[in-house]
């Protein structure tokens, strides 16, 4: 039984090279559950954090993007559909209804980190600066995720 239960597949938000097949990192995430990818601007060295859903069809969907300065890669005006609020974060960005199979980031040398609930990725530090990586849901089995958190676990600095 126990056999059976870590080799049933899961859901799971999975990190990737861009290039490669390899799973550099993964938490399991439901349709409906929600991710955020906050990082520093490059150029502005502002904050920007994005949030994302996933669609019941494990397609991603950019709901919320707040930032306070214009820069490249950063919307300049709206889009049609989405709604813009300007407040005390900055400007606020709703109503995106593009769905994405996967999402092609670079890493910049600064801030960037990957957030599924309480679990968070330093992308900088786990993946590295100016790399390419992409970000998708896919099903795995339950051990392949015990064994990647353990890796993980094992390859982090001690707090002590």
């Amino acid at each position: 039984m126990a056999v059976a239960l870590l080799s049933t597949p899961v859901q799971v938000l999975a990190v990737r090279p861009a290039g490669g097949s390899g799973l550099l990192w993964a938490a399991p995430l439901k349709a409906g559950g929600e991710f955020q990818l906050r990082w520093t601007h490059t150029i502005t060295r502002s904050p920007v954090s994005e949030t994302y859903t996933v669609e019941p069809d494990r397609r991603i969907r950019l709901v919320r993007m707040v930032f306070n300065q214009f820069g490249a890669n950063l919307p300049e005006s709206p889009a049609p559909g989405t709604t813009w609020q300007v407040g005390p974060e900055g400007i606020t960005v709703t109503g995106y209804t593009e769905r994405y199979e996967r999402l092609n980031l670079g890493v910049g040398p600064y801030d960037h980190r990957l957030i599924v609930g309480s679990r968070e990725l330093d992308l900088v530090a786990n993946v590295g600066a100016d790399r390419l990586i992409r970000i998708s849901v896919e099903r795995q089995p339950r051990i392949r995720i015990y064994l990647l958190e353990v890796f993980q676990w094992r390859s982090s600095p001690s707090p002590f």
